[in-house]
């Protein structure tokens, strides 16, 4: 497998972490009663805007299990079928592409009925949502802006050694030097990301408070919203460009490092996610 290859591994994997395992399969066969529980940390719903989350849920999950899981599915299967192939620039810029229009489409599509929901919100609801907007970003402010550079560099290393411990079951002593540069090199985006939360918190409660008409209303907590799917302002925009180049970088500091048994490791787990996906495509195909 080449540099390229590698490149290309290190970042789609990045995009499914989350989907490993049988929680996530077990989570996503019961977003119907997970999504509300969550909803519910936020604000609290009357009977009709319970229903109308009801749908909203219903539709979306089988919009997406529908059109995205088997997109993923075959993004996996590509990413199997040229693992030891040579691979282009042109190649990894496409694969990012796709990675990223899936994942878009799917805000897109949740924005438009998220918007919808929102307009129904009472003063009190809109108290209730802001309020926990500051609490996450208090919590996001703790964890990710006041640490002390020696806490927060000891704390990123930690997570970026387990989530390599996780893909390639172990690390040796020289892929952690070769990570612990890599988490010192990624500069501290903490500040910028905190202030673009703020920024389109700030315009989403002004839509609220002060847009009469229930249609402009909606179109204009849609495009707050879709500020989000377009990968933030261009302060967030420009610190993810800058940590990307970096990862690609390191990943292929580390890729002469690897042993044959993290490789076996890492095609193990990429054709783990893919069956766990494709069951899930099943499973709503018998629903």
């Amino acid at each position: 497998m080449n540099h390229s290859s590698f490149r290309y591994l290190i970042i789609i994997t990045s995009c499914f972490i989350l989907l490993t395992g049988c929680g996530f399969k077990f989570a996503y066969r019961n977003l119907d009663f997970i999504i509300p529980w969550y909803v519910d940390d936020f604000v609290d719903l009357d009977n009709q805007q319970s229903s109308m989350l009801e749908q909203i849920i219903v539709k979306h999950v089988n919009w997406h299990s529908k059109n995205q899981l088997p997109k993923y599915v075959q993004l996996l299967e590509d990413i199997e079928s040229q693992v030891d192939s040579q691979l282009t620039q042109k190649d990894f810029e496409t694969l990012i592409h796709k990675v990223q229009s899936i994942y878009r489409e799917m805000l897109y599509q949740l924005h438009t009925d998220i918007a919808k929901m929102m307009v129904s919100f009472s003063d009190k609801q809109i108290q209730e949502v802001f309020s926990e907007f500051e609490k996450r970003n208090k919590k996001f402010k703790k964890e990710y802006v006041e640490p002390s550079n020696e806490e927060f560099y000891a704390e990123r290393y930690k997570k970026m050694n387990d989530a390599f411990r996780e893909w390639f079951r172990y690390s040796t002593k020289e892929q952690k030097a070769v990570l612990k540069e890599w988490a010192h090199a990624l500069p501290r985006n903490g500040q910028v990301r905190s202030e673009f939360h703020q920024q389109w918190q700030n315009q989403l409660k002004i839509n609220l408070e002060t847009v009469t008409s229930t249609d402009d209303k909606t179109n204009a907590i849609r495009s707050t919203l879709d500020l989000i799917s377009k990968g933030g302002n261009s302060e967030v925009k420009t610190a993810s460009n800058r940590n990307v180049s970096i990862a690609i970088h390191y990943a292929e500091v580390l890729w002469p490092t690897l042993e044959p048994k993290q490789l076996v490791r890492l095609k193990d787990k990429l054709s783990d996610v893919k069956d766990d996906l494709q069951d899930l495509v099943d499973y709503r195909l018998f629903l």
